[in-house]
């Protein structure tokens, strides 16, 4: 008997010679016994291994790209984050699933089919986002007398309501007429 490593199989009888599996097949550690041969198994429609890698079936893998996930085990069936969700480009072995993680706080966003959370711009706010201020969706512009800081819009204090000019990042950028002749006192 001879034992053989994972990955590998014996191709001639009464030799010692262990044979990587080709590209897409697996093979675990296995004992075959003299004047025998062994072999490896294809890889599941859709998955696949590098030569030699594949040394279980749950080795094999398939390749989703970014702004997808595959939500059903052994499945082949890519769907889109939806909005406010974002995946990298990864890989799901066999027996496996994976999904989208959510953007998170308020500076974050993103549209369906995401591969990475989007920044937001100055003076811009997020939309979109559920109660607890993650799974922003977008970005709006801030007008008026508003200002936007850390993704959210917030109004100018009272009275310093001149300044409507858009995309203000803070509240020192607020202003209040002042008639000629007076001032304000501190």
């Amino acid at each position: 008997q001879i034992n053989v490593a994972g990955g590998k199989y014996i191709a001639t009888a009464n030799t010692t010679t262990q044979t990587k599996c080709a590209a897409n097949t697996w093979k675990s550690a296995h004992t075959v016994n003299y004047g025998s041969t062994s072999g490896c198994t294809a890889c599941p429609t859709g998955y696949g291994v590098g030569a030699g890698a594949g040394t279980a079936q749950n080795t094999c893998y398939i390749s989703v790209p970014a702004g997808q996930y595959l939500g059903t085990a052994n499945g082949t069936t890519k769907s889109n984050c939806v909005a406010g969700t974002y995946k990298a480009a990864h890989n799901v072995t066999y027996g496996s699933t994976s999904s989208c993680a959510a953007c998170t706080t308020r500076t974050k966003y993103s549209g369906a089919g995401a591969g990475a959370c989007s920044t937001v711009s100055g003076g811009y706010y997020t939309t979109g986002c559920n109660a607890s201020g993650n799974n922003c969706t977008g970005q709006s512009q801030c007008t008026g007398a508003n200002y936007c800081s850390g993704g959210v819009s917030n109004a100018c204090p009272s009275g310093y309501t001149a300044n409507t000019s858009a995309r203000k990042t803070a509240a020192s950028q607020c202003q209040i007429n002042v008639a000629g002749g007076k001032y304000i006192a501190t």
